[in-house]
C-alpha cells in the first residue's frame, strides 16, 4: 500500500505525474495507491470514476473533544503527592475552555489541522495557568485569564515590532551594509511572503509604471521604447525614504500574480492570508469599506524596506529590481 499525502500541493507538478502514480497499481501487482488531496476533482487523475472518500472538516465540538483527550495539568504533581479526582476535573475543564477559545480564533483557518491547534494550545497553556499558580485567579476565572493572556501577547508583539523598527533605523543611520540587518521576519507562509512584497511594491511604486515593472510584454518591448531621461537639477528623494501610500486591493493582487513564479493552488485561501498579514500589522486597511476582501478597499504596507527585503530573499525574490527609482 502506497499512501501519498497532499499530492495536489506539489509546486513543480507535471500534468501527467498524478495520473502516472494512480496507474502504478495497474502495473505492479498487489499494490494499492491511496492519494490524499485537499480539493477533489474528477479530472485530477485522468481516470474514469476513481473511488474516493470525502473527509469533512471537524466542527467545534469534535475538535474540542479530540484535543481534550489528553489535558495538561495546572499544577505540577510529584510522585509523592496524590492526584485527586477534583484536580483532574479542574484540569479537564480549563483545558477544554482553552481549546474552545483557540478554535474560535483559528478554527476557520485551521479546522483540518488538529496538530496546529494542539501546538497553539500547548504554547498558550503555561502563560494561561501562571496567574493560577501565583494565586491571583482561580481555575474557574477563565474569562479573566484569557483576557490577561491576550493583553500580554499583544504587548509582546508590539514591543517586538518597536524593537525591529529601532534596529532598522539604527542600521540605516550608521550606513551599515544590508547583511548587518538581523533576520527578524515572521515565519510567514510561502504565498504570504509574496503578498507582503506585492503590498510594499504597491505602496512605493507609482501605479502608472506598473506595466513597466510587472507586465511580461514590457520585458520584450522595453529595450526598444526607452527614452532618455531629462536631468533634473532639483534634488530628488529616494521613494524608499518616503512614507507608504495607500493602494487598492485589486492592484496588490495583480502585482502578486505577476511576481509569483507559479500559479496559486486552488486550495490556497488568499483572503485568509491577507487577514493574517493584517492581524500581524504587516499591512493595514485604511478605507472604510466594510469587507476587507473588497477589490476597492484601500490598504497600506506597515513595515520598512529592510524587513520586506529579508522576506523577499527567503523566497528568492529580488525586491530592488521591481522597485521604482
Amino acid at each position: 500500500m502506497l499512501v501519498l499525502d497532499a499530492v495536489d500541493k506539489q509546486r513543480e507538478m507535471t500534468p501527467t505525474m498524478l495520473s502516472g502514480l494512480a496507474r502504478m497499481g495497474e502495473i505492479i501487482n498487489n499494490l494499492t495507491v491511496i492519494m490524499i488531496v485537499t480539493v477533489s476533482s474528477t479530472r485530477l487523475l485522468n481516470i474514469s470514476e476513481p473511488p474516493s472518500i470525502h473527509f469533512p472538516a471537524y466542527n467545534k465540538e469534535e475538535c474540542v473533544k479530540i484535543l481534550s483527550l489528553n489535558p495538561k495539568s495546572i499544577f505540577e504533581v510529584d510522585e509523592e503527592d496524590e492526584y485527586s479526582e477534583e484536580m483532574e476535573q479542574e484540569d479537564r475543564w480549563l483545558w477544554a475552555q482553552c481549546c474552545s477559545a483557540v478554535w474560535d480564533i483559528m478554527g476557520k483557518y485551521a479546522a483540518r489541522n488538529l496538530n496546529a491547534l494542539k501546538d497553539v494550545v500547548d504554547e498558550l497553556w503555561p502563560s494561561l495557568i501562571q496567574p493560577i499558580v501565583d494565586n491571583e485567579y482561580g481555575t474557574r476565572d477563565f474569562p479573566k485569564l484569557f483576557n490577561r493572556l491576550k493583553n500580554e501577547k499583544l504587548r509582546n508583539s508590539e514591543e517586538s515590532y518597536v524593537s525591529m523598527q529601532i534596529t532598522r533605523d539604527t542600521v540605516d543611520a550608521t550606513n551599515d551594509p544590508p547583511a548587518a540587518v538581523p533576520n527578524r521576519s515572521h515565519d510567514l507562509p510561502y504565498f504570504s511572503k509574496y503578498l507582503l512584497c506585492a503590498a510594499y511594491l504597491a505602496s512605493f511604486n507609482t501605479a502608472r509604471y506598473d506595466t513597466r515593472y510587472f507586465s511580461k510584454l514590457a520585458e520584450v518591448t522595453g529595450k526598444r521604447k526607452r527614452v532618455a531621461k531629462r536631468k533634473n537639477t532639483s534634488r530628488q528623494l529616494n521613494r524608499k525614504h518616503l512614507g507608504p501610500r495607500p493602494f487598492q486591493l485589486e492592484r496588490m493582487l495583480a502585482i502578486f500574480q505577476s511576481i509569483l513564479p507559479s500559479s496559486v493552488l486552488s486550495s490556497v485561501d488568499i483572503g485568509s492570508q491577507i487577514a493574517t498579514l493584517n492581524s500581524l500589522r504587516l499591512i493595514r486597511k485604511v478605507s472604510n469599506v466594510a469587507s476587507a476582501t473588497d477589490a476597492s478597499s484601500k490598504w497600506r504596507v506597515n513595515v520598512g524596506y529592510e524587513y520586506v527585503k529579508v522576506v523577499g530573499r527567503s523566497v528568492k525574490f529580488d525586491l530592488e529590481t521591481h522597485l521604482e527609482e
